[in-house]
């Protein structure tokens, strides 16, 4: 099963102290661990989400650099699968999705980049926490889910 992930999902799968994190873990679990789509802006926005739990002060230097590295296991083992997207195609359906969609939802920008990307490799379920961008995942097709921790 294609599976495409928000950053949301990402960072409360890979960093405990994320307030989604048991929900993520759950979710993923109660689908049977698959392997989630894993994209250049994905690599780019979690990453990047992570290290600015070290500016916060919310995770000590080691403990980036260790879930830094969980992830590049991840990916070398399978468990994260990258893929790569024809950027200016995504892009123009994003901003298409939006025509259709933001008077409705108020989604974001980059959240619609996802929602495109996740159409565009034919994601087969769309896990986010995000509920503008849940809407419009489900408005422009895709079976999307915002996880709850106590299922």
């Amino acid at each position: 099963m294609n599976i495409y992930c928000d950053t949301t999902f990402f960072i409360g799968l890979y960093v405990a102290i994320d307030t989604h994190s048991a929900a993520a873990l759950t979710e993923w679990k109660r689908l049977d661990c698959p392997a989630l789509l894993f994209t250049p802006l994905h690599r780019l926005e979690v990453r990047n989400a992570i290290r600015q739990f070290e500016f916060s002060g919310d995770l000590k230097p080691a403990k980036v650099k260790e879930v830094l590295r969980c992830l590049d296991e991840d990916l070398a083992d399978g468990t994260l699968l990258h893929q790569g997207l024809d950027w200016t195609g995504t892009l123009r359906h994003a901003e298409h999705t939006g025509e259709s969609h933001t008077r409705n939802t108020g989604v974001r920008a980059m959240d619609l980049f996802h929602v495109a990307a996740a159409l565009d490799l034919r994601a087969e379920l769309f896990l986010t926490f995000d509920d503008r961008q849940l809407t419009t995942a489900r408005a422009a097709g895709l079976k999307a889910v915002l996880p709850k921790a106590t299922r």
